[in-house]
């Protein structure tokens, strides 16, 4: 719960979006700002991959530097861009999460136009 002056708290409301907290004179800013739905800091599965993969390749360069092998570099460079791409593909994913789970009726009805336009392009024609 973030810090507000309890004196205007008259009790709280827990539904399936969040707890949210009901106050008593208080300014709508200072409802709006404390009934704010809090962000996760979590990374999905591509992010935490992602990440891992350009570790291992940075480490892999640094290695092949050191024992002066340009194929390690080479293997180690190509690892650690395709480990940033995987971790900006999990931020694209994120973000459309995020997207989605504000405006959830545009998602759904973005995803059965997508899929009408698929079955279209891949129907057999007779």
């Amino acid at each position: 719960m973030k810090p507000f002056d309890r004196r205007y708290l008259v009790g709280n409301v827990d539904r399936k979006d969040g707890q949210f907290y009901l106050l008593r004179d208080a300014s709508p800013a200072l409802s709006n700002q404390i009934n704010q739905p809090q962000q996760s800091n979590f990374m999905n599965v591509d992010q935490v991959q992602g990440t891992v993969n350009t570790v291992a390749g940075r480490i892999q360069d640094a290695a092949g530097a050191l024992t002066g092998d340009a194929d390690q570099q080479v293997k180690g460079k190509a690892h650690a861009e395709a480990g940033d791409v995987q971790a900006k593909a999990g931020d694209i994913v994120e973000r459309f999460s995020e997207w989605a789970a504000e405006r959830p009726v545009n998602a759904v009805l973005i995803a059965a136009g997508v899929a009408f336009l698929l079955g279209r392009i891949t129907a057999s024609r007779d």
